[in-house]
């Protein structure tokens, strides 16, 4: 295959991939298109083309890195994908926070809500369940993705390590 073009990208992010693919010992394609996978579901749909009035469509980029095995895909990728791992991770310790605080709320509701429907007073509102907003996922079903999907308007980064896992995951729960 052909090499990743040069000189597409501004020179400041060309000379830090530059770096990853040296300090990775991997072709120069590893870092851009990982780089360039980050970036896209980094804008997600923020952007789209009305193609006709009232008809938006939007982007869905999709990215392989095809090489053989043990040439040092996954840590290069790895270290371009941490800080989205670390954002991802910090995001879920949130929710659990808030999933703890929507139960308490919850509890508390049940019962104003059983006083309230005794005592004949206006009841009170029902205390709203926390979404994720995810901005990524590794292992799941195009299924799981559709729900997500639901919960985070904006888009969200599918990154499968292995091409086959990703092909794997496409079949999986579907009764064919």
């Amino acid at each position: 295959p052909t090499s990743f073009p040069q000189g597409v990208l501004p020179a400041s992010v060309e000379d830090s991939l530059s770096v990853a693919a040296s300090a990775f010992t991997v072709p120069f394609a590893v870092p851009a298109v990982t780089f360039l996978a980050v970036i896209g579901a980094a804008v997600g749909r923020t952007r789209g083309l009305e193609v006709k009035p009232s008809w938006i469509t939007h982007p869905n980029l999709y990215w392989g890195l095809v090489a053989r095995s043990g040439m040092g895909k996954s840590p290069c990728s790895n270290a371009i994908l941490k800080p989205i791992h670390e954002q991802e991770n910090a995001a879920f310790k949130e929710h659990k926070r808030e999933l703890e605080a929507y139960e308490l709320e919850l509890r508390e509701w049940q019962s104003s809500f059983a006083r309230a429907q005794r005592k004949n007073d206006t009841l009170p509102d029902k205390p709203i369940y926390p979404t994720w907003e995810q901005i990524y996922v590794e292992d799941s079903t195009t299924q799981a993705v559709g729900s997500i999907l639901s919960n985070n308007p904006r888009g969200i980064l599918w990154y499968r390590d292995e091409l086959s896992g990703l092909l794997a995951d496409l079949g999986r729960y579907d009764n064919k």
